[in-house]
């Protein structure tokens, strides 16, 4: 009796371990269905159903990358710190994506957006004479008004690679 007690115990302790690894979704390798989009400032890993739309910036690099459910807008340029990042709003964490320091945001409103702040994207000296330079900023935010998944967000934000 208490072998079968033994047999039973590790066939139920296998079956949730087997269930828990299949219904992970934050697989950040498993790039199955996805695709590189490329603009001309950067690359990015989306799912095979989202498009790049560029929305022709006058100072700035901007667009959106979306399914038409979920959104992510973008701008890339000289821009001043207006983008504010508090912790009533914000919970953030810092990362380093592809060589580049980052700040990964997670709102506490519902439904949840995602957001992407990259402060020192590209330094562009500006005036050789006086080593005056000037820092670009990306930031890639979510715009949909629905939850979007976590590791989906996650997986796109850390796939961002400059050119």
């Amino acid at each position: 009796m208490r072998r079968n007690d033994i047999l039973l115990c590790s066939a139920v302790i296998a079956a949730i371990v087997i269930l828990f690894t299949a219904c992970s979704k934050d697989n950040e390798d498993d790039l199955t269905n996805w695709k590189v989009i490329e603009t001309s400032i950067f690359n990015v890993d989306v799912p095979e159903d989202w498009q790049f739309i560029d929305l022709h910036g006058i100072d700035t690099h901007n667009g959106l990358l979306t399914n038409y459910r979920d959104s992510l807008n973008f701008d890339y340029g000289i821009s001043l710190d207006t983008f504010v990042v508090d912790s009533v709003h914000w919970r953030v964490s810092y990362e380093t994506i592809h060589g580049e320091k980052a700040k990964i945001l997670e709102g506490n409103a519902s439904p949840q957006l995602y957001g992407l702040v990259i402060d020192s994207a590209r330094i562009t000296l500006v005036n050789p004479d006086s080593a005056q330079y000037t820092v670009r900023r990306f930031i890639l935010m979510q715009s949909s008004d629905v939850q979007m998944d976590r590791g989906t967000a996650l997986k796109i934000f850390r796939s961002v690679r400059f050119n």
